[in-house]
């Protein structure tokens, strides 16, 4: 796994959340409306529909906690190593692009450089702290 696979982990694994978030809500919307989507047509009852529906969104239920759970964990691994990095200013940059996914203009104005060498020459330096670190 390269350094920035290993610093994305969290940022991809919220994202897997974030999607079955949607995918929650979309499963209510239909929980919701599925009384007013009876067109006449055999299709079973309109409680079958509904019951399928719960077991379906308390299975994404279930899998979400389970993934925000793992996520957690990774993040919780990932900021042990960034808390290891001695130059005050990779850390927060590791901190600001990797946990909170800050886009790289707002890193720079955090951190008083421009975007170029934050994104360039602070970034790549930022990286090989964690490669040492990481052995």
């Amino acid at each position: 796994m390269t350094t920035k696979e290993y610093l994305k982990q969290y940022q991809k694994m919220m994202e897997e959340v974030r999607c079955l978030d949607v995918e929650i809500e979309e499963l209510w919307t239909q929980l919701t409306s599925a009384t007013s989507n009876n067109d006449g047509m055999p299709k079973g009852t309109v409680q079958d529909r509904q019951t399928k529906l719960h077991a379906i969104m308390a299975d994404k239920l279930q899998t979400k906690r389970a993934k925000k759970k793992d996520a957690e964990e990774v993040m919780a691994e990932v900021l042990q190593t960034i808390d290891k990095v001695t130059d005050p200013n990779h850390r927060q940059l590791l901190f600001e692009r990797y946990i909170q996914a800050k886009e790289w203009k707002d890193i720079a104005d955090d951190i008083c450089y421009t975007e170029e060498y934050v994104r360039g020459e602070l970034h790549g330096k930022a990286l090989n702290d964690i490669r040492f670190l990481m052995g």
